[in-house]
């Protein structure tokens, strides 16, 4: 491939386009930090050099597509096992055994899903005897295969690291292993035990196998650790607001029981009963603010809940001034404190969300970068023409058609991508005024 023309060696794409990185070095010192392979670069002929090339650039690619981090093991062997891992058979399977693992709890005892009822005052309800149940080798059976599953997942992702000092560094992947082996350990227990007494805690940790598959939650935990801190005193304030309020009303608000008149007529004598049930009164309010626990709690219902209502009717009746009081206090809480709030929670999403995006954005470039250092090297120097100044690499044009028809992508990019890439070949072309020559 040959042009003639010098401009937008500025910018990086696929194909022929050049990029200027401001030196010229040999393949291999531009590609060492992402480990090319070098060794079975040597070793190998020339048709196993381009196949594992094209498997190098094709797993950096799809990193890039995905936003996936490409630190990680680059030899051949790796790149097998790395596409593996990310191959829908294996993430279909992680799946699977997620979905397994917490529809556990509708066959393990003592549910009484395979009951005709779930009320254990009818007859047909019996807890040792004529409850349907499945037997303890069945849900154990399938729990041990799930964290078998569980732990191939992660040995696969320690291996993929660059370096077993990594592994220290990914708090994720070490609490994966040890609530792996720590369920383990209780279902073998369980199961020693002869599947006896009520008490598992195993079961409470299986919603860390969901929360550790999915790079969403993931994230929004990590985001609700940074954020806790910044929020934490504007908690503080509120928590404050609400003390001082409970105060105010445990003592504006007298708790004085609901209290019935039953006394007979004015001149002594006895009336009908049913008389006397008509002149019956309210002469208090009923005891919403007795005591402090109480109190705040109400006052936090009044605040945060839809149901807030309830609080304050039984006041307002005894007396409408009490509304005064509760129009204050919701008026300040609402329009002051929680706005606040909400001002911090966007503010600190705000600046998640920005980070989020240029780490993503990050990792694509990343991604590209890694695939066109890879693709640099594909064929020998005959192959890899230079621009016409000496700062300038470019990528042979038969690798990057190889490469298209070699991502494991779904139909529709892989369509942008040939349509982006050929429309950046043909405006080279008008701007050169020269066509390349395969």
């Amino acid at each position: 491939m040959r042009t003639s023309s010098t401009r937008d060696t500025h910018r990086n794409a696929v194909g022929g386009v050049c990029i200027n990185d401001g030196s010229h070095e040999e393949c291999s010192a531009q590609g060492a930090w992402i480990d090319p392979g070098v060794e079975s670069l040597e070793t190998e002929n020339a048709n196993t050099v381009d196949e594992i090339t094209m498997c190098q650039a094709a797993v950096y690619i799809e990193d890039a597509v995905h936003y996936r981090s490409v630190f990680h093991r680059a030899s051949y062997r790796m790149i097998r096992l790395y596409s593996f891992y990310y191959s829908p058979f294996w993430q279909w399977t992680i799946g699977a055994a997620i979905a397994v693992i917490h529809l556990l709890a509708f066959i393990e005892y003592p549910s009484s899903s395979l009951s005709a009822t779930a009320d254990i005052s009818s007859p047909s309800y019996n807890l040792t005897r004529q409850r349907n149940q499945v037997p303890c080798w069945v849900p154990s059976f399938l729990e041990f295969v799930c964290l078998a599953v569980f732990f191939v997942d992660a040995v696969f992702k320690s291996v993929l690291l660059q370096s077993e000092q990594d592994v220290l560094k990914q708090p994720w992947l070490v609490a994966y292993f040890v609530i792996v082996s720590l369920s383990a350990t209780m279902s073998l227990a369980f199961v020693f035990s002869g599947c006896g007494g009520f008490f598992h805690v195993h079961r409470a940790l299986r919603p860390f196998f969901l929360v550790q598959n999915s790079s969403m939650m993931k994230k929004t935990i990590k985001y609700l650790h940074r954020t806790v801190p910044q929020v934490l005193t504007v908690l503080i304030l509120i928590a404050v607001y609400l003390l001082i309020f409970t105060l105010i009303a445990m003592c504006i608000v007298q708790p004085i029981d609901l209290a019935l008149d039953r006394a007979n007529d004015t001149d002594g004598g006895g009336a009908a009963p049913d008389e006397a049930d008509n002149k019956t009164a309210i002469v208090g309010i009923s005891s919403e603010f007795s005591s402090f626990p109480q109190s705040l709690f109400n006052m936090l219902v009044l605040l945060t809940t839809a149901n807030n209502p309830d609080i304050t009717v039984r006041s307002y009746n005894f007396n409408r001034l009490y509304s005064l009081f509760f129009m204050a206090y919701l008026f300040i809480g609402l329009f002051c404190f929680m706005n606040m709030l909400t001002a911090v929670f966007y503010n600190q999403f705000r600046g998640y969300l920005t980070g989020a995006m240029q780490t993503r954005l990050f990792r694509r470039r990343l991604g590209v970068l890694a695939a066109f250092q890879v693709l640099h090297c594909c064929g020998g120097p005959q192959q890899r023409p230079m621009c016409e100044h000496q700062d300038v690499r470019t990528v042979p044009l038969a690798c990057v058609v190889a490469l298209l028809n070699k991502l494991r992508l779904p139909d529709w990019r892989l369509a942008i991508l040939r349509e982006v890439y050929f429309k950046l070949l043909l405006s080279l072309l008008i701007a050169c005024g020269e066509l390349f020559v395969l």
